[in-house]
């Protein structure tokens, strides 16, 4: 009654005993009825040969045999990707379980895009009670060239005259070219086909851009372009078309002009008559206009090419200046079909008269300028009144206008730049030569100059200083105050319009530091004033170096303080001059130390100099300080792999901590009897051995040599 497996048996699909018997026993063999091992599935598969496509088509076919022998039931899936697949199931008679006979089966696949892709394969899996798969390359897709879109841009609404060309800009997009030109087929104004080639061939996808072409279809409204690939067949369908309306031409000339007043000095009218024809197509009205509000229009309707068409504008008022305007004909679908002429105007008296009542001085920066007062009367004269002014035997220019009804007495001012010689004013009505008011004026010549300054490029400055000296010389003017404005090197501001205080002889400026500043370089901005409050500015660059982090041990070290991990480089300097090959965290110098001494730091934001020293104004290290245990190291200098020793005369556990000149722990040792050997590295050096006890804390130089 004891149920059993056997595992692993190979299905070879042969004829197989199963036998079972006590083990050493030789009698009571029982034997169970023979059985056939299960079928492996095989199968294998191909594709029939691809077709290309036809033209202008994007996707194809692919059709496929395979031959298999499996004996259970299931389904079969062949795919190429997970948009296209096809599957046969036992359930629709397309895949039946037939033994393990050899079977047959044909498919197809369809809509894979025709686009040229390499490296695809033929998959095929069965999925029932066992698994059976695999796969195929296939030969790369065919690949169909198309043009997906002309588009056509810089067609003019309108072309001047009866004949006429442009060069409109023509962009054709494709995908999947081949290596061809493309070809641009479009008609002239006689409906005769002509072709335009690009200058190179194209491949892939990508858009070409046709200038310089000629077209000359002028007033044949709606046009069609043709795009397609030299040498292919492919010369028809597909979106290979592109539209566009041919300009328009028309010519609109003025055949006569007339201009009536109907006004007098107290009230000042013009009318505006006259004929215009016009050549080519009427597109929309003909407006004829002065201005905005003063227009002629005349209805489409009446328009007819080659006939003077009259017009008649009314009641121009003289308030519109007429300088400088110009009567104006178009067409209301294209306003850009312009004809100009300029009108003319009678001469006028108006009733106006103009006297200087006194002139001001006005001095700005650098320069004098002139109030001139006119008292205006008038008898209810509306409109406006022009100013002018002249040198004597010069050309008049308008300097002020004043718009208004003057009743009676009316007073308005106006303001005249400085000159030399005589001026004049002139008040006068527009677009008439009605002089009311001639009167000279003298100018008395005035100069003073604008301030400029330089600044003197400053030292290095330290971060921690009180205040900010900058030594300056006066190169024109005069000032009267200063101020300062400072940026660091990323044009960040950090002190904006602060007060400057100027010495008595006016060379140097002083700024009172009331915060510490962050060191690096920086921008110092200086802006003066005089007592017309004329500006000047100018910059010069500053450093401020960084104070409190070199320190000193003994005679001979110094050492910067990296306890944050700011700096990643150094260069030491002794009396301004770089020091060669120092570039450690510390400075030894076996001769001693006795000038000043600086380290060029490098951080994450550039480099920024230390304060510069003399070496005995520089702290020393709060770890110099002897403890007073009575520790001894001896001795300390020692050859490279040798021994030092460490002794106490009182008994306590001192912890030993041997670093490199740079900081870096090289051995840790903890000592507890009255002598303790220290083992020195190989190489030659200064290193420094860091005792702490119950008592406090000491380092040691010693020399490797």
């Amino acid at each position: 009654g004891s149920d059993f497996t056997i595992a692993d048996i190979p299905a070879g699909g042969s004829v197989t005993q199963l036998k079972a018997y006590f083990q050493g026993k030789t009698c009571g063999v029982v034997e169970s009825a023979e059985f056939v091992e299960p079928t492996k599935p095989e199968a294998s598969i191909a594709y029939i040969p691809i077709v290309a496509p036809a033209c202008d088509v994007t996707t194809f076919d692919l059709s496929f045999t395979l031959s298999y022998t499996y004996q259970e039931a299931g389904s079969l899936t062949v795919w190429v990707d997970d948009d296209h697949k096809s599957t046969f199931t036992s359930a629709g008679g397309d895949y039946q379980s037939l033994g393990t006979s050899a079977q047959t089966l044909s498919g197809t696949i369809t809509g894979l895009p025709a686009d040229g892709r390499t490296g695809q394969k033929l998959y095929y899996m069965f999925d029932g009670s066992h698994s059976c798969s695999g796969s195929i390359d296939l030969p790369p897709f065919p690949q169909t060239p198309l043009i997906t879109d002309v588009q056509v841009t810089g067609v003019p609404p309108y072309i001047e005259g009866l004949e006429g060309t442009y060069s409109p800009t023509v962009a054709v997009a494709y995908k999947l070219a081949v290596g061809e030109r493309i070809v641009l087929e479009y008609l002239d104004k006689n409906n005769q086909s002509q072709l335009a080639y690009s200058t190179t061939t194209v491949a892939g996808d990508g858009t070409y851009t046709f200038d310089g072409l000629t077209f000359d279809d002028v007033t044949m409204g709606s046009r069609t372009l043709h795009a397609y690939f030299e040498g292919s067949a492919c010369t028809s369908g597909g979106n290979h078309d592109g539209t566009y309306t041919a300009p328009t031409n028309s010519s609109v000339t003025f055949e006569s002009l007339n201009l009536v007043n109907t006004g007098t000095c107290a009230g000042l009218r013009y009318n505006l008559t006259g004929t215009v024809s016009f050549v080519g197509a009427a597109v929309g009205d003909l407006i004829v206009a002065f201005d905005a509000t003063h227009q002629c229009i005349i209805p489409q309707s009446q328009c007819v090419a080659g006939k003077a068409l009259e017009f008649a504008i009314n009641g121009v008022s003289e308030s519109i200046p007429a300088e400088g305007k110009t009567l104006s004909a178009y067409f209301s679908l294209i306003p850009g079909n312009v004809a100009y002429s300029e009108p003319v105007y009678e001469p006028l008296v108006p009733s106006l008269d103009a006297e200087i009542s006194r002139v001001d001085t006005i001095f700005t920066c650098g320069s004098k300028s002139y109030t001139i007062f006119l008292n205006i009367t008038s008898e209810n004269q509306r409109g406006a009144c022009f100013v002018y002014d002249s040198i004597a035997g010069g050309s008049l220019r308008r300097v002020a206008k004043h718009d208004g009804t003057y009743n009676d007495t009316d007073e308005f001012t106006i303001a005249m730049p400085q000159r030399v010689e005589e001026h004049y004013i002139i008040v006068r009505y527009p677009n008439t030569e009605c002089v009311v008011r001639f009167a000279p004026i003298s100018v008395n010549p005035y100069t003073k100059p604008q301030p400029e300054i330089t600044l003197t490029p400053i030292e290095r400055v330290c971060n921690t200083a009180t205040e900010l000296t900058l030594p300056f010389a006066i190169t024109q003017g005069d000032i009267a105050e200063a101020s300062l404005s400072l940026s660091d090197s990323k044009g960040q501001p950090v002190i904006r319009d602060a007060e400057l205080t100027i010495n008595a002889t006016k060379d140097t400026l002083t700024y009172a530091l009331h915060e510490q500043l962050s060191a690096g370089k920086h921008t110092v901005t200086v802006e003066v004033r005089d007592t017309l409050d004329c500006v000047a500015t100018a910059s010069v660059p500053v450093e401020l170096a960084l104070d409190g982090q070199i320190y000193s041990k003994w005679t001979d070290v110094l050492l910067v303080d990296n306890s944050q991990g700011l700096y990643s480089a150094y260069q030491w300097y002794e009396n301004g001059q770089p020091l060669a090959g120092k570039t450690d965290q510390v400075l030894y110098l076996p001769e001693g130390m006795n000038g000043t001494y600086t380290c060029l730091l490098t951080t994450a934001d550039g480099q920024i100099f230390t304060c510069e020293y003399a070496f005995a104004d520089i702290p020393r290290s709060a770890d110099h300080q002897q403890s007073s245990n009575h520790i001894t190291v001896l001795p300390n200098r020692v050859k490279a792999g040798g021994v030092v020793t460490v002794q106490q005369s009182e008994m306590q556990t001192l912890q030993l901590i041997l670093l490199s000149a740079t900081g870096q722990r090289i051995a840790e040792y903890t000592q507890t009897d009255s002598s303790k050997p220290v083992n020195m590295p190989t190489v030659q050096g200064v290193y420094l051995l860091r005792i702490t006890s119950d008592s406090g804390l000491q380092t040691e130089k010693i020399v490797v040599y």
